[in-house]
């Protein structure tokens, strides 16, 4: 599952108690409704690259790495003055964006212009999130996103996710009162 808001995936688990049948481990190969269970499923290919400044720009385009063009978009037809073409990819929510992918510059690369923009406003992309593609089982490309590490202890964080320069929450309070921590552990220990 995903949130709609923030594309953070969750999952919701429900536990159910074993049989007790079998080696003790309750699950004899197979899960809870009797299904095989496959040791070595193959993997989806797929592709992460962070944002930089340049890719998380509203404006501008995204440079997408060499490997992920050619292992998970669709192949590009390089006979073509400029190669180029629209790819459709589907998010956590089943939404599908367009992009336009292309070849070109100097020296020559990949490129996701046209629609870029959109879906980096529409996510709230900064530099430091990161942008994922993947080839689904059923050949789908799907886009996601993993969103930058907040700084330490929460709050106090400028919009590009880390703490500000110069900043020392929460080390102070932990300073002021290590020395009243350690004292406490050293009593209840003795």
């Amino acid at each position: 599952m995903a949130d709609p808001e923030t594309d953070e995936v969750y999952a919701k688990i429900k536990l159910f108690p074993l049989s007790g049948n079998g080696n003790g481990n309750g699950n004899d190969g197979q899960d809870y409704y009797g299904n095989d269970i496959v040791e070595n499923q193959d993997k989806p290919v797929s592709f992460a690259k962070t944002l930089t400044q340049s890719d998380a720009n509203n404006g501008g385009g995204f440079s997408v790495p060499r490997y992920c063009a050619e292992t998970i978009f669709p192949r590009l037809d390089y006979a073509a003055d400029p190669p180029l073409q629209n790819i459709l990819a589907k998010d956590v929510h089943g939404e599908t964006w367009k992009f336009r992918h292309i070849y070109r510059g100097t020296p020559r690369r990949h490129l996701l212009t046209t629609g870029w923009s959109t879906f980096v406003n529409h996510k709230k992309l900064i530099a430091g999130d990161s942008i994922v593609f993947l080839r689904a089982e059923n050949g789908d490309l799907c886009v996601g996103i993993r969103r930058a590490k907040k700084g330490i202890g929460g709050g106090h964080e400028d919009p590009s996710g880390w703490n500000p320069v110069g900043e020392n929450f929460p080390l102070p309070w932990f300073t002021q009162n290590e020395n009243q921590m350690m004292r406490n552990i050293n009593d209840n220990n003795r």
